[in-house]
């Protein structure tokens, strides 16, 4: 059970699960239970939103939604099915369901699930007896099915259905279960036998040790060598396209993470469980693109954001002029242009934003403003480049390089300085530093800003709170435009203030782009390095690139950890 990750009595990290009173043996009559859970993201990590427990009858005897304690950050409905419509009404917390499962689970009760120790984790449960269907079911070399899979050849039936938003926990918890009981049944040999061409794409030939063992006759690869030594992999990469040797033989355990940030923290929570690690860090791979194609991959970014920054506002009343119309959405964010559109039923303009905050706030405040008894409707475009708007908004919205982050805007121009910014929001948290329209640019254009904060808790506590500035009502939002394009709609420059010796920040060139690289990559690999053992040996590899006629070298960093010191 440590090997796969599950918690168990006295491990660490699960100091404050709770153990169901399962001390006893269990025997052939121990009742089965499918297990399943739904979750979310929210700014502690993962956390329980649904629970479902199936007893051995096929009964559901448990299905309840969970409210998170943390603030939930993305609700993974796309898996999940939870809204946070479905949240709003609940008041169950983790610790009531917990007191539930252990009310229904006798002491020789063995739970059942697919990938369990995630279920396990999530509710913060301890159980000595379990059957994890992930593991009954596996490839040659230990990598797991999808529960889809396995239902749809094993037991010919179909679940997790792509019309459906999100899982059934009591259809999975269910597919578990009966999986789990037809290996029972039918015992592993038979099970292999019968499902050898279907599940394991193999030919049948009498002896499954003999089909197994002979699908390659390549030279025995190093993957290959480190499996049949009994020995474990772990590849952990941002990258979608697998080219490791490692991956495509099957031979690892292989995790897709969102961020680096994701790669390092699931390193050091797993790496005492395998012999190997493989780490990729993507950073700077833009950098190793021809000049042409950086600038095509720019236009088409600068597009796509610039298209974020438009709205449609109307219908107005007719005298509406293009003053009322900057004066009304200014509190949202600086208006680039206002343009009035002519062939339509009514009067509407066109408003574009120097930020993408500014058409954010104006879409959720001012969609049921009423002007001179019109109800206006605030619209985002509809074409080619918008049809994935939402989407790219949400994308935004979760990007964790933001989640330090707050846009201020509504400001005067006599308290837009940094003391008064500092002074206004410290109290929400230590701040980092306040990046802000140059002075020169004008009074008229420093009525906003962005404050990064020390902590992510921070930032949200700060969009949650009413502020006021003078005789100014601020608007606030979570900052959705990437940390290093604060000025991709700008002709000004841009000041950040950490200091009292604030400095000019200029676009830079490729060699400091590459220098920022390199100094974030390695603060990755020191945190890499502390988290391994004594004599553990480690391998940093920068692979050198070709650009036209010139070929540059790579660099190869090999070191053998003799303390703990970094």
């Amino acid at each position: 059970m440590i090997k796969h990750n599950f918690p168990v009595k006295g491990g660490r990290g699960y100091e404050g699960f709770l153990c169901t009173q399962s001390d006893g043996p269990v025997t052939d009559s121990s009742p089965l239970f499918g297990l399943d859970c739904e979750m979310c993201w929210t700014c502690a990590g993962l956390e329980l939103t649904r629970v479902a427990l199936v007893n051995g009858t096929g009964q559901c005897v448990l299905n309840q939604l969970v409210k998170p304690h943390n603030p939930i950050i993305d609700y993974h409905t796309r898996f999940s099915g939870i809204t946070s419509l479905m949240l709003n009404p609940v008041n169950t917390r983790l610790t009531d369901v917990q007191c539930q499962i252990l009310q229904l689970l006798p002491p020789d009760a063995v739970l059942v699930g697919h990938s369990l120790e995630n279920d396990l984790q999530a509710l913060h449960l301890i159980h000595r007896h379990v059957i994890d269907t992930s593991l009954l079911y596996r490839k040659e070399f230990g990598q797991r099915f999808k529960l889809k899979h396995l239902a749809k050849v094993i037991l010919k039936r179909e679940i997790q259905s792509e019309e459906r938003t999100g899982h059934d926990p009591c259809e999975d918890a269910l597919a578990a279960l009966h999986l789990a009981q037809y290996f029972i049944s039918k015992g592993p040999r038979e099970v292999v036998q019968d499902h050898l061409k279907d599940l394991w794409e193999v030919e049948f030939s009498g002896d499954t040790h003999h089909s197994f063992s002979h699908q390659s006759h390549s030279p025995l690869a190093f993957g290959h060598a480190l499996y049949t030594s009994g020995k474990s992999a772990l590849y952990l990469s941002t990258r979608t396209d697998e080219t490791h040797s490692l991956t495509n033989q099957h031979l690892c355990r292989r995790q897709r993470c969102t961020t680096h940030r994701e790669v390092v923290c699931v390193f050091r929570r797993v790496v005492q469980s395998y012999t190997l690690s493989v780490l990729q860090f993507s950073c700077g791979e833009n950098l190793q693109q021809t000049p042409a194609q950086r600038q095509q991959h720019l236009q088409q970014m600068s597009v796509c954001l610039k298209e974020m920054c438009v709205l449609y506002v109307g219908p107005l009343p007719s005298d509406t002029t293009e003053k009322q119309i900057r004066k009304l959405f200014r509190r949202c964010g600086r208006v680039r242009t206002v343009r009035f559109l002519h062939n339509t039923h009514g009067v509407h303009v066109e408003v574009v934003f120097d930020h993408l905050e500014g058409a954010q706030l104006a879409v959720n405040h001012l969609k049921e403003h009423h002007i001179s008894d019109c109800h206006i409707k605030v619209r985002r475009p509809v074409h080619e480049w918008c049809l994935d708007l939402d989407e790219r908004v949400s994308e935004r919205q979760r990007d964790v390089l933001n989640h330090h982050m707050i846009y201020v805007c509504n400001l005067s121009s006599k308290h837009h300085h940094h003391d008064d910014l500092l002074q206004t929001f410290k109290q929400f948290g230590p701040i980092q530093h306040i990046i802000r329209p140059a002075k020169h640019a004008g009074k008229r254009r420093c009525r906003h800003a962005f404050i990064t904060f020390e902590h992510s808790e921070s930032a949200q506590a700060a969009v949650g709170v009413t502020l006021q500035m003078g005789n100014r009502k601020l608007s606030v939002c979570p900052a959705l435009t990437p940390p290093h394009m604060t000025s991709w709609t700008h002709t000004q420059t841009i000041v950040t203030e950490t200091s009292p010796e604030s400095a000019e920040q200029s676009e830079g060139c490729d060699q400091l782009q590459m220098e920022h690289h390199i100094q974030k990559l390695d603060g990755k690999v020191g945190k890499v390095f502390g988290a391994l053992e004594k004599n553990c040996m480690s391998i940093v590899i920068l692979p050198g690139i070709r650009s036209g006629s010139v070929d540059y070298l790579g660099l190869c960093f090999i070191h053998i950890k003799r303390d703990d010191t970094i």
